[in-house]
């Protein structure tokens, strides 16, 4: 076994339940954080769409960031439903951990850069002069919160899902090397 798969396997991460524990914490504040995004803005949707006012980008806007939001907590309902305590034990439940961490991240990500986007080129809504600058440093911030609980739990999956499939991989490798030693013919293939 080479040196560096022996800490790999023995990762306190890995071991124990803190990593579990982190990763089901993180999913609970990413619930958390995305339910009034969905709601306010779903509402707004609704909002707008009986406001004779209002334009059709809007009513785009309000929904389509209220569906991108309901997405994520979607998934975190999902994740909660799978038992994380036995799923992520195995090989397959953290590939797919790792899938849905990446689909939040991009989801998450695509909710921000829209709201960014919105803040610095919808120009047309500001009452005040830095109502602008206001809503950009809100994006910025909520940039922080993207990369903390969204990019962070996507690492650490993916960490999860690569050591643990190594491991798995080289443990196959040496009970196969094992295997064949103990049914090896004493002979071998050799004709006397």
């Amino acid at each position: 076994m080479p040196a560096g798969s022996e800490s790999r396997a023995s990762s306190p991460l890995l071991s124990s339940n803190l990593g579990i524990a982190l990763l089901t914490r993180a999913w609970l504040f990413q619930a958390i954080i995305a339910l009034p995004i969905a709601v306010i803005l779903g509402v707004d949707a609704l909002a707008s769409v009986y406001d004779g006012y209002s334009k059709i980008y809007d009513f785009t806007m309000y929904l389509g960031n209220s569906l991108l939001a309901g997405a994520i907590i979607f998934i975190v309902l999902v994740q909660r439903q799978l038992k994380p305590e036995t799923f992520l034990r195995t090989v397959d439940g953290r590939k797919l951990t790792f899938w849905f961490e990446m689909t939040k991240s991009v989801l998450a990500t695509l909710l921000w850069g829209w709201i960014l986007l919105d803040a610095i080129f919808n120009t047309d809504r500001y009452y005040r002069d830095d109502d602008q600058m206001r809503r950009i440093v809100r994006c910025i911030i909520a940039y922080i919160v993207l990369i903390f609980f969204w990019y962070s739990t996507a690492w650490y999956s993916r960490y999860s899902m690569k050591n643990h499939s190594d491991g798995v991989e080289e443990n196959e490798a040496q009970t196969t090397v094992e295997d064949q030693g103990e049914r090896a013919p004493l002979l071998g293939n050799e004709t006397v």
